[in-house]
């Protein structure tokens, strides 16, 4: 059912890209029989009080498989005539995941689990934040009572059990999907090519990035920005919104010629007449535009904004929109605030 509808999402948002756009999918995966989604139901959370997602339980897997979500949508997209140009993954630094392998233990002493109440509830009134966001900020590592009677300071109280848990590595990457309707889409690599003159590596790597608000799974700045520089014209043609391009021309320094953009021109044919443009539209380019159809908290149109160009948020919960979205991405001039966020992770070239 999930593929089935973001089929045809996916197909709605063919229908009313530029032919020389670029569609960008960000794509997580889950394992079978893994519980609901996420801190938005617990306390404070958008969600909190309704029934809680009981997980994906497909019957054709078994329990604990990898779905593999990413894989099965991109192809079930290629199948619809989307041109997946490439599968970038997104460099995560996620939350620990407590799996581990079989083993003896002592069950934590209940002194533990107190102490971390007693500090997440201290940092909910020090901070102003809904308890759900504070698993972000303060850790999960408590150090004991030493002077508890049951654990003596270890931690650890009782006799000792066998778990035989299924160990496995955390998964600290998600997929983007660079999605296209036909090849020759438009594209500024000179604005995110590496300082060799190279284009950037296939993942990309974004820190996360704090956020106060109740949405649960927000995007960092990072992560966008150098999408949306790539993909999106900060000139268009007034009259046919086709894209300009950088003109490139050499200069000589001391390490020998290199290529630089002198300026960027028009790439369409529409003339001025008698000093007017066709249709009476200004001769002068407009900025191009961002379309993000699942909104969330609104960090693509933030960016959208920093890099100045026009923006369109959709998004299905009108408590993000209201609350969050239209707080960040409220039009205005450009606070320069992007600047010093690494574009792509240089590393090695290729």
């Amino acid at each position: 059912m999930y593929i089935g509808h973001m089929v045809y999402v996916c197909r709605q948002i063919k229908r009313v890209l530029r032919r020389d756009g670029t569609f960008w999918l960000n794509v997580s995966d889950s394992y079978n029989g893994s519980g609901g989604a996420g801190g938005d139901y617990g306390p404070g959370g958008l969600r909190e009080g309704q029934p809680k997602y009981p997980g994906r339980k497909e019957r054709n897997l078994q329990d604990g498989d990898l779905i593999m979500m990413p894989a099965r949508l991109a192809l079930a997209l290629q199948a619809d005539g989307w041109i997946v140009r490439n599968d970038n993954p997104w460099s995560k630094h996620p939350m620990p995941e407590p799996r581990k392998g079989w083993r003896h233990e002592r069950p934590a002493c209940p002194c533990v689990s107190e102490l971390r109440e007693k500090h997440i509830q201290s940092q909910m009134a020090e901070q102003g934040v809904d308890r759900h966001r504070i698993y972000d900020k303060a850790g999960t590592k408590f150090e004991p009572d030493p002077d508890c009677p049951n654990c003596h300071g270890s931690g650890r109280s009782g006799g000792h059990a066998f778990k035989d848990e299924s160990w496995r590595h955390t998964r600290s990457h998600e997929f983007v999907f660079q999605l296209v309707k036909q090849r020759g889409y438009y594209s500024n690599s000179e604005i995110i090519k590496t300082p060799t003159g190279a284009n950037p590596l296939s993942v990309i790597v974004a820190k996360r990035h704090n956020y106060s608000g109740k949405h649960f799974a927000v995007f960092p700045p990072g992560l966008v920005m150098p999408l949306v520089r790539a993909s999106v014209p900060i000139r268009a043609c007034s009259t046919c919104g086709k894209p300009w391009a950088p003109v490139i021309d050499r200069v000589q320094d001391e390490d020998g010629w290199v290529d630089f953009v002198s300026r960027y021109e028009a790439t369409c044919s529409c003339k001025i007449v008698n000093n007017r443009a066709p249709r009476g539209e200004s001769p002068d380019p407009e900025p191009g535009w961002v379309l993000d159809p699942f909104m969330g908290s609104g960090t693509t149109g933030l960016v959208a904004r920093e890099f100045g160009v026009n923006f369109v948020g959709v998004d299905i919960s009108f408590e993000y929109l209201d609350e969050q979205a239209k707080v960040r991405t409220r039009t205005g001039q450009p606070s320069k605030a992007l600047d010093g966020l690494p574009m792509f992770d240089v590393g090695e070239t290729s």
